[in-house]
């Protein structure tokens, strides 16, 4: 192989990563907010949002204060412009298998119900969507 093919093959190698999958992305707008549980900030909810005109669901899962974002794909953030089903549920964590001192499996700690019936939907722009819950 001579210089002028190897340059040839790395311009081409450069090209074919540079373009990625050749799946294109959809607008986006990111999407933050905090979920709490009868007033108080909850962790481990995960919150989906739902495209109404198709495409990528997209969640996140709130941290220790009940802040949630939304997260497109890794290095990503957002959720998919226009109307949203919103969704809301507990995440599985590692965590839900705990053991005893002897390393026996035992259930988890109940965690409080979360309303059946709760159906939300949100506008997401492409800017500025800051969207909370509070769960009753």
């Amino acid at each position: 192989m001579n210089r002028r093919q190897a340059v040839l093959g790395l311009a081409l190698v450069t090209l074919v990563a540079a373009c990625g999958s050749g799946v294109e992305v959809p607008p986006l707008g990111k999407v933050t907010g905090v979920v709490t549980l009868n007033g108080t900030p909850t962790a481990g909810i995960n919150v989906a949002f739902h495209p109404q005109a198709g495409g990528k669901t997209v969640e996140g899962v709130t941290n220790d204060k009940g802040e949630y974002s939304l997260q497109y794909n890794e290095g990503l953030e957002g959720a998919i412009v226009g109307v949203n089903d919103v969704t809301l549920s507990w995440a599985e964590t590692d965590e839900e298998v705990q053991r005893d001192k002897n390393g026996e499996p035992h259930p988890p700690t109940p965690k409080p119900a979360l309303p059946d019936s709760y159906e939300k939907t949100a506008t997401v722009k492409a800017e500025g969507n800051t969207y909370n819950f509070d769960l009753k």
